[in-house]
């Protein structure tokens, strides 16, 4: 984990980033962080970048140092370039893409909720020789035209609720038919119920091995049948292992 000081310094200092860019063996590697509003960060690199569609519990802040990163979010294609950044809101479904380029990027997960925040991402802005983000949701899609990508950040209620049941007994819950509930999510988040469901465990999990539980406890307290399913449905999303992810 990070301590404060080692959160102060990537925020003051280029080359702190850069050495622990330079540590990193991996496409993906997190790492903790111990201040109030950033949660953890994350440095990716290499070419096979892409993830299938996932959301987090925090913001995703994306800087992009060398080469672009691509997200499909609401059908739209956002496209970040060296020296910009991103910022995707807590609970939005969007999915990342390969590059055929050297990509090298860090991401901050930020919570939410906090005005606090700011002062941070400005500073991590800076060190990392990026613009201060802006909100994938008001990203310009084309030149000089900043347009809505018509999707909603999941509803904390319906992420509860679909992380609790499954989607027939949510859809009963609502009092709506399995089909006209499942038409509703869709079309309100561009995404499954089932889909939600998952996301919602996975970041649970998530949480339980930021606090240091292991995989078989947090694969438990998620709603995995075991680890073992935990495992693959974590490096599918995240691209590393929940081990590998609680050792960050």
């Amino acid at each position: 984990m990070m301590s404060k000081s080692d959160t102060r310094r990537f925020s003051e200092s280029p080359k702190f980033l850069l050495e622990r860019l330079n540590q990193s063996r991996h496409v993906w590697d997190y790492w903790r962080c111990s201040g109030p509003h950033v949660v953890e960060m994350g440095t990716v690199r290499g070419l096979g970048v892409g993830l299938p569609t996932h959301f987090h519990a925090e913001d995703q802040i994306t800087f992009v140092l060398v080469g672009r990163r691509r997200f499909y979010i609401g059908g739209a294609l956002v496209e970040v370039s060296a020296g910009n950044a991103v910022r995707i809101p807590a609970g939005t479904p969007h999915r990342s893409l390969d590059e055929e380029s050297e990509v090298v990027c860090v991401n901050v997960y930020a919570n939410a909720a906090s005005d606090g925040s700011q002062a941070d991402i400005a500073g991590l802005a800076s060190a990392c020789g990026c613009h201060e983000p802006v909100s994938a949701l008001q990203w310009p899609v084309q030149v000089g035209h900043h347009t809505s990508l018509g999707v909603l950040p999941v509803a904390m209620d319906d992420m509860e609720l679909l992380r609790q049941k499954p989607v027939a007994q949510a859809a009963l819950r609502m009092g709506m038919t399995r089909e006209g509930f499942s038409r509703k999510i869709k079309k309100a988040y561009g995404i499954a119920p089932q889909e939600i469901g998952l996301m919602a465990r996975l970041n649970n999990a998530r949480q339980s091995l930021q606090q240091g539980h292991h995989t078989a406890a947090a694969a438990a307290a998620s709603g995995f049948s075991d680890q073992s399913h935990l495992g693959r449905c974590f490096v599918r999303t995240f691209g590393v292992t929940p081990g590998r992810y609680r050792a960050g």
